[in-house]
């Protein structure tokens, strides 16, 4: 801001000069869609994965350290049961066929409580990642908002020129909310499935490597089959989601213009223009449920192609192993339980790394959200209302006189 000052005997005089605010792709934030100005929305620009994370407090960072370590041990535990399967499988077909009559009990009994320790530790730990990164994300979003609001307001008048202020509103709303979903839950269900998804390979090959590989060869199959089917579900709702916001924009400008729509004579128009917004919808709608049907149907045509491949080839090693010429002695021997466990576990793991896309998605999102929120913070304003540098008078007295005043707009 420019300050020229002067008096003379009579009058005193301030003329004061409010610059033009210049739309930078890295201090402005704008529309994402507008063809009647020249802002420019950075495409491709993400802030960092741990920038995210800049208004986190000591607590915070405690609550997240327990939400990964319960993140992790919840995906651990699931293939860790499909062991006790493998052990129920044993029990009601023993190897050696010559058990005591009490065993058979006590080999159940003992895959029961197998089962009630791990479901506690399940439990726990389940509610221990979803509330801890839940309550971080919630603290910091809170800081957050308040930062991205307060820069909104300190900006200069400038600014607001070449940004829409009507949609600030919506920013402050739902784009804070894209990073609090991005920092919160889907960072600790990423983790679930992720320690999921290796702890069950690990173990799948622990217990027959030779069934494992079988399998494995699947197993890209069965995850990008998965992670499609999620991309194209969420692409089809996030289409319909713009598809009602841009018809519901259109029924509110109409609503709220509504002397201007009856003076003009344009309701027939307006309603055909919101009527071939609600198609787009019905079209998003419809993408959807192909989508879905379609994205299921690979899904479960690749799993039982690989149940059936699994399957044939755990009979074949179980019957050269138990059925042979020379039964096959120790622990590397392959029985139903074996079987049943790498088959379960090579499944589990695939899908697993597979849903784990999801939680990387909104990740990602999250991180393309917060580079304007960051950049918005950060930007410092042409005039800061709030700053005391400048000469400041102690006693100001005398009229104000605008002359010659030259007004240019952006």
């Amino acid at each position: 801001m420019e300050k020229k000052g002067g008096h003379d005997e009579n009058n005193l005089y301030v003329t004061v000069e409010t610059p033009v605010a210049h739309l930078v792709a890295d201090e402005a934030i704008t529309a994402s869609s507008t063809s009647t100005k020249d802002a420019k929305k950075p495409h491709g620009k993400m802030a960092s994965f741990t920038e995210l994370f800049q208004f986190a407090d000591g607590t915070d960072y405690v609550l997240m350290s327990v939400g990964t370590i319960a993140a992790m041990l919840t995906g651990a535990g699931q293939p860790i049961q499909i062991t006790f399967f493998g052990d129920i499988i044993n029990a009601f077909n023993p190897p050696t066929g010559n058990e005591a009559p009490g065993a058979f009990q006590t080999n159940i009994n003992k895959v029961v409580y197998q089962f009630v320790v791990i479901a506690s530790i399940i439990l726990v730990c389940g509610f221990g990642q979803i509330a801890c990164w839940s309550i971080s994300a919630s603290r910091q979003s809170k800081k957050l908002r308040h930062a991205y609001a307060s820069a909104i307001l300190r900006q200069e008048v400038g600014w607001f020129d070449v940004n829409e202020p009507m949609q600030l509103a919506t920013r402050v709303a739902d784009t804070t909310l894209l990073v609090q979903e991005g920092m919160g839950r889907k960072v600790g269900d990423g983790m679930n499935f992720l320690s999921m998804g290796i702890t069950s390979l690990v173990v799948a090959f622990y217990y027959g490597w030779e069934l494992s590989l079988v399998l494995f060869a699947f197993t890209p199959l069965i995850g990008v089959s998965a992670y499609c089917m999620t991309k194209s579900i969420t692409a089809a709702v996030q289409g319909g989601v713009e598809a009602y916001a841009e018809a519901g924009g259109i029924a509110e400008e109409s609503l709220s213009n509504i002397k201007t729509v009856h003076m003009f004579n344009s309701m027939t128009t307006v309603a055909n223009k919101y009527m071939s917004a609600l198609l787009r919808t019905e079209q998003a709608g419809v993408k959807k449920g192909l989508a879905v049907g379609f994205g299921t149907g690979v899904m479960y045509f690749v799993m039982l192609c690989t149940y059936a491949v699994g399957m044939y080839y755990g009979a074949v090693r179980i019957t050269n192993d138990q059925l042979g010429p020379q039964k096959c002695v120790g622990s590397g021997c392959y029985d139903g339980g074996r079987v049943i466990i790498v088959f379960f576990s090579i499944v589990m793991g695939s899908m697993a790394l597979g849903q784990a896309g999801p939680s990387m998605q909104a990740v990602m999102t999250a991180r393309s959200a917060a580079y304007e929120i960051f950049e918005l913070i950060n930007r410092t304003s042409k005039i800061d209302a709030s700053s005391d540098d400048g000469k400041t008078f102690d006693i100001v007295e005398g009229r104000i006189a605008l002359e010659s005043i030259r007004f240019a707009y952006p």
